[in-house]
């Protein structure tokens, strides 16, 4: 199992991560074999300085083509956690490094290679009430 993550951009978007599918998302990435495969939702709320926060995360069930114009997938899962309030990332301290090697989340679906940034995100998910397995 991988795990992925992706950012949801309400400026580019047009509409706030808590009006999104929790458990879906659009990527111009075409992922190798991603069913059964963990994304990880980070969403950018407010002005610049933004503060980020994890909206959700998912299994992958489902590829499909976006329905979106600027997005060649729509990833879909049918089990996950969606955080309610949303759980706040940027005050945490192994935050503002992952944030740099996203290049300010940039560069769309990551794929996340070490598991120290999966094992914060499981206790960020586990401490708001929505533990990821």
């Amino acid at each position: 199992m991988r795990h992925f993550v992706a950012y949801h951009s309400e400026d580019r978007m047009g509409y706030t991560a808590e009006e999104s599918n929790p458990f879906g998302l659009y990527t111009s990435k075409k992922l190798s074999n991603p069913i059964g495969d963990v994304v990880w939702i980070v969403a950018g709320v407010g002005p610049s300085p933004k503060q980020y926060f994890l909206s959700s995360w998912f299994v992958i069930s489902e590829v499909t083509a976006a329905e979106h114009p600027e997005f060649g997938f729509t990833l879909n899962g049918d089990e996950g956690g969606s955080f309610d309030p949303m759980a706040r990332l940027d005050h945490l301290s192994w935050f503002p490094a992952f944030w740099r090697r996203m290049a300010n989340f940039s560069i769309g679906l990551t794929e996340l290679r070490d598991s120290e940034t999966i094992t914060a995100f499981r206790k960020v998910a586990s401490r708001a009430g929505q533990p990821q397995k």
